[in-house]
C-alpha cells in the first residue's frame, strides 16, 4: 500500500503594520479651515491640537516623546546600522512638516524656513507667539482700565450727605446764628444758643437744674 504523503503550503505571515505611519494628506489637507497669521495664533493652535490628537499625531510634536534613534550598535561586533524605526519616523514626519507649513500664511512660513522636523516647527512657533500674545494681552488690559475705571465711577452710588446739625428747615428762616442770619432781622444768637454752639447742650441742662442750699447750721 503506497503511503500518502500530504505538502502543507507556509502562508506567508502579514507585515506587522508599521508605529510610524505615513499621514495622508488628502485626508488632512481638507481639515484645514484658517491658516496662522500673526493675530489668531490661539485660535490655529487649539484648531491645529484638535487634529493632531484626533489622527494620532500629537506624539511627534510633543516634546516628552523622543523620536527613535537613528542608528543601532550591534552588541558583538561593536557596528553601527540604520534604524529602520527611524527610517520610518523620518518619512512621517516629513509628510507632517509639510502639511504644517501649508497651514501659515506666507510671513509666518518665512520665520519657519530651514526646520526640518514637526517638533522644530511647532515649537519656533509656540515660542514666537507666546511673547507677542503677552504683549498684546498687556496692551488690551492697558486699553480698558481707563473705561472700567469710568464705568465705575458712573455706576457707584453717591453717598448722602449727613444733615448738618445747625440747619434748619427750608424756608422756616432760622440758621445756626438764629432767625434772620448772622445780623439780620430777628436778632443775633441768644446766651442759650452761644453756650449750645461753644459748650453743648449739657451746659444749659445744668445751667436750668435747681442749685441746693447747703444748710450748714
Amino acid at each position: 500500500m503506497a503511503s500518502q504523503t500530504s505538502t502543507s503550503t507556509a502562508t506567508p505571515s502579514a507585515p506587522e503594520p508599521s508605529p510610524y505611519p505615513v499621514p495622508n494628506l488628502s485626508n488632512l489637507n481638507p481639515l484645514i479651515t484658517i491658516k496662522l497669521d500673526r493675530d489668531n495664533y490661539l485660535l490655529w493652535q487649539d484648531k491645529m491640537l484638535s487634529i493632531l490628537q484626533s489622527q494620532e499625531l500629537y506624539d511627534y510634536v510633543d516634546p516628552a516623546v523622543a523620536p527613535p534613534p537613528s542608528e543601532l550598535t550591534d552588541a558583538t561586533s561593536g557596528t553601527s546600522r540604520l534604524n529602520p524605526l527611524y527610517s520610518q519616523w523620518r518619512k512621517a514626519d516629513h509628510t507632517l512638516v509639510t502639511w504644517l507649513k501649508s497651514s501659515l500664511t506666507d510671513p509666518i512660513h518665512a520665520t519657519v524656513v530651514g526646520l526640518r522636523t514637526s517638533r522644530e516647527v511647532w515649537h519656533s512657533l509656540e515660542t514666537t507667539f507666546a511673547s507677542h500674545n503677552s504683549a498684546h494681552l498687556l496692551h488690551q488690559q492697558q486699553n480698558s482700565a481707563p473705561q472700567s475705571t469710568a464705568f465705575l465711577a458712573r455706576t457707584q452710588p453717591t453717598q448722602p450727605r449727613a444733615p448738618s446739625p445747625y440747619r434748619g428747615a427750608r424756608g422756616s428762616g432760622y440758621n445756626r446764628f438764629g432767625r434772620g442770619g448772622r445780623s439780620g432781622r430777628g436778632g443775633g444768637r441768644t446766651n442759650q444758643q452761644r453756650s449750645i454752639l461753644e459748650y453743648g447742650p449739657e451746659v444749659i441742662f445744668t445751667q436750668l437744674l435747681p442749685i441746693p442750699i447747703l444748710n450748714n447750721d
